[in-house]
């Protein structure tokens, strides 16, 4: 099975709010282009991993325009580093021996 590639990235929102942001994250989390996404309006960061294929950074960058987004930084992670990086110490550790005793 091929392993998808998404695109994760972190934005400056200047304009947001902590009202919007939590508003904001609910309407994202309901895209199923989006695979994570954490918006904190205190700090005026959004961190989110989609799936290009499904929806262009662009697309994203217009539907955040109103909070006039900025790129800080982006990167390339597979589905399985996705994965892998959301599990906890104790399951990553089980999974990882339990893959070596197969």
């Amino acid at each position: 099975m091929e392993d998808k590639e998404l695109v994760k990235l972190e934005l400056k929102v200047p304009d947001i709010t902590p009202e919007k942001g939590i508003e904001l994250q609910h309407d994202l989390a309901e895209n199923l282009a989006i695979y994570r996404v954490f918006v904190n309006g205190f700090t005026k960061r959004i961190k989110v991993v989609f799936d290009e294929r499904e929806m262009s950074k662009e697309e994203l960058l217009d539907a955040l325009g109103e909070f006039s987004p900025e790129v800080i930084k982006e990167e390339r992670i597979t589905l399985s580093e996705l994965i892998e990086g959301s599990m906890s110490w104790k399951n990553l550790i089980k999974s990882k021996s339990s893959a070596d005793h197969c």
